[in-house]
């Protein structure tokens, strides 16, 4: 140890100085007042107390303790997913959190959840106001455009058309009850004609399919309470309950059951999104990495089309479905695949597609009974 070393640690430990490193230290830096020679750093004297203290280490301290008595009106304890329990308001439905919070799903308990982004609250205009196509996308009269809320609607005609945010990174952009969601960039309120590949993300109702984590993020869904039960693949959407099949989609059937026993339409695909193949369900064109998400015009269904291997050409006249070269599908009696031989503005050509046996000519389908 070099002498400002052997100073310093004398020091700094309590221990007696040796005569020589006093007497090494130059006469002008040593006064009455003062115990330490200025070679030796204030900084670094206190860095040698620390570690010569004979003082064991206190233990970390804990989380803080929740005080029920100290939560504002409306609050309790409840933890969050890792234990540690704060003043926070519980909550059993999306109505029961306030403005700018989303009632999220959490175990004992769930509690209300702040937005990514708080805005200022207006009186209608907002998550869920209805709209009118006609007053057009963005600045719709209906809506408060000031604070980014726009009209979502899927075609021209849309009665159930409503004012939402769109351009969301995540569901927790979105209010209680809503989700972020990937759609096609069109149809929407200003054009009934669907693009191809290019899609965006709007803050959705959370409707038949939507994606869930529990019972709390799905409402009214067809006029029934919505559940949130598990798919064939792991994951969750939100359906309604049912007595009969009547009471489902077309390409669903009342034979889902929830932990309770409650009967709930579920899937005939067993998933509302897909793994993008043939006939895979899909909720946009992003879902179908192979193809298109594709519906018809008679069935509610939309599921992936894949390209055919060869061009789908007919073999005399101008047949618009033919054979082409797509993989193989069957859902159940009826269905089939074929391949779009012409374009068109809701089927791009040479797509294999599902078919199932309506009428006198089908409809362009893959799950559903008429």
């Amino acid at each position: 140890m070099d002498r400002k070393s052997e100073f310093a640690n004398a020091i700094a430990c309590g221990r007696p100085l040796l005569p020589q490193v006093v007497q090494r230290c130059p006469e002008s830096y040593m006064k009455p007042h003062v115990l330490v020679c200025s070679l030796v750093s204030t900084a670094f004297i206190v860095l040698l107390s620390v570690a010569c203290s004979s003082t064991t280490p206190a233990a970390p301290a804990g989380p803080p303790v929740c005080d029920p008595t100290q939560c504002a009106p409306k609050n309790e304890c409840i933890p969050d997913a890792s234990g540690v329990s704060q003043c926070r308001i519980g909550c059993t439905a999306q109505t029961d959190c306030p403005f700018n919070t989303y009632c999220a799903t959490s175990s004992p308990r769930n509690y209300c959840v702040k937005l990514s982004a708080q805005l200022p609250k207006k009186p209608t205009g907002q998550w869920g106001s209805a709209c009118l196509p006609t007053g057009g996308l963005d600045n719709n009269p209906a809506c408060d455009a000031e604070t980014g809320f726009a009209c979502y609607g899927t075609g021209k005609t849309d009665a159930t058309a409503y004012c939402t945010l769109y351009d969301c990174e995540k569901d927790l952009d979105c209010a209680g009850g809503f989700y972020c969601a990937t759609i096609n960039n069109a149809p929407n309120v200003k054009t009934d004609v669907r693009s191809f590949g290019k899609t965006r993300t709007v803050c959705r109702k959370r409707e038949y399919c939507a994606p869930c984590a529990s019972d709390v993020d799905c409402g009214l869904i067809d006029g029934k309470q919505g559940r949130c039960v598990d798919d064939d693949a792991g994951g969750k959407y939100c359906t309604p309950t049912c007595a009969t099949t009547s009471n489902c989609r077309l390409d669903a059937a009342c034979n889902g059951t929830t932990e309770d026993g409650t009967k709930v339409c579920r899937p005939r695909a067993g998933v509302c999104n897909g793994d993008g193949s043939i006939c895979s369900p899909c909720r946009s064109d992003a879902d179908c990495p192979m193809g298109f998400c594709i519906k018809g015009p008679y069935s509610p269904e939309t599921f992936c089309s894949v390209k055919s291997n060869i061009a789908c050409k007919p073999a005399s006249g101008t047949a618009t479905i033919v054979k082409g070269d797509c993989p193989a599908f069957t859902a159940f009696a009826g269905t089939r695949i074929g391949c779009q031989s012409a374009g068109d503005e809701t089927i791009p050509q040479d797509q294999c597609i599902g078919l199932i046996d309506f009428g006198d000519s089908g409809d362009i389908a893959c799950y559903t009974k008429h």
